[in-house]
C-alpha cells in the first residue's frame, strides 16, 4: 500500500469511528433516528440512517448540525 492508499484507509477509519460516535450520543440521548431527526428538521428518518448505515457520507455541515441537536 502506497501513501495515498495508506491516507485513504486512514481517512475511511476515521469517518467510521465518527459515524460510531454519532450513534453512541445518539443513543445516549435516548433518541430513536425518528425522534432525532424531527429534532433536526429533516422530513424523515431515511437520510440519518444513511448516515449511520455507513450508505451516506455527512458533509460537514451535517455533521455540526447533529452535533449542535445532540449537545
Amino acid at each position: 500500500m502506497d501513501n495515498q492508499e495508506n491516507s485513504l484507509a486512514s481517512a475511511e477509519l476515521e469517518a467510521m469511528e465518527l459515524i460510531k460516535e454519532l450513534v453512541s450520543l445518539r443513543e445516549s440521548l435516548m433518541l430513536s433516528q425518528r425522534q432525532a431527526s424531527t429534532l433536526l428538521g429533516w422530513s424523515s428518518h431515511g437520510g440519518l440512517s444513511s448516515i449511520e448505515n455507513g450508505r451516506t457520507k455527512p458533509s460537514l455541515a451535517r455533521v455540526i448540525q447533529i452535533l449542535h441537536i445532540y449537545g
